[in-house]
């Protein structure tokens, strides 16, 4: 797990971070968990940002940083080679 971000959304903490399955070779993903009832609970299967089938994301995305702008929720985040060709940015429908 790396390049954690937490945001206190409605009174809940959520994290986004980069992780990697463990095997390996693995490319990382991003991750989300949050803290509710005093326990933070893990989140894989929510979707974050997938890899795209093309473009400077599409054998990992990782280093999510999140914040809020006017009323909305964004996501910078790198891609391949840890960002070498570009970054990402991408808000939230569920904001």
């Amino acid at each position: 797990m790396s390049r954690p971000t937490i945001l206190d959304y409605k009174n809940i903490l959520n994290l986004w971070f980069s992780y990697r399955n463990g095997k390996k070779n693995s490319k990382y993903k991003i991750g989300y968990a949050f803290f509710k009832n005093k326990k933070w609970k893990l989140d894989l299967n929510k979707n974050i940002i997938k890899k795209s089938k093309l473009g400077f994301d599409s054998e990992m995305v990782e280093y999510p940083y999140v914040f809020k702008y006017k009323k909305k929720l964004y996501m910078l985040y790198n891609g391949n080679s840890y960002g070498a060709s570009g970054i990402g940015l991408a808000y939230a429908c569920w904001y």
